[in-house]
């Protein structure tokens, strides 16, 4: 996968995420199931990032549908 392409692929899938957009969960599988444990990484650690973010100012936030969407996203790239 070349650097460009990641990234774009990085940025939507997170685009996706943070707008609840149910399509993220088919995007995460298929990250999953691809063998680049480094990008795999690169997506669990900027949804984590996101999920952390959200916490400390509205802990509710984590509740949210979104973060319920998210966090079950960052569960599935372990």
């Amino acid at each position: 996968m070349a650097g460009e392409t990641a990234a774009i692929a990085l940025h939507a899938v997170h685009a996706l995420a943070l707008l609840g957009d149910p399509r993220v969960e088919g995007c995460v599988r298929k990250i999953a199931a691809i063998n680049k444990p480094w990008f795999k990484r690169q997506i669990r650690t900027r949804l984590k990032q996101t999920l952390d973010t959200w916490k400390p100012t509205d802990p509710a936030q984590a509740e949210h549908p979104v973060g319920v969407l998210i966090r079950l996203q960052v569960e599935s790239l372990v």
